[in-house]
């Protein structure tokens, strides 16, 4: 996932008002790559932006 796409993801995410939930996550990023993405990337795109979203981000494994 590139980074401008995370950033949009996470654009988008916060200004919803919903719950982190894995569906509207999977759904953001689904939106915002046009749909082009299949369930495998959304999947890896997910991980990638969980690391982004929750804890110390890239430096919780530190």
């Amino acid at each position: 996932m590139n980074a401008p796409l995370i950033d949009r993801v996470r654009e988008r995410l916060a200004a919803e008002s919903a719950p982190l939930r894995p569906s509207v996550v999977a759904a953001a990023i689904r939106a915002e790559s046009g749909g082009v993405l299949g369930d495998a990337e959304v999947l890896t795109s997910m991980r990638e932006l969980q690391t982004e979203l929750v804890g110390a981000g890239i430096l919780e494994p530190l």
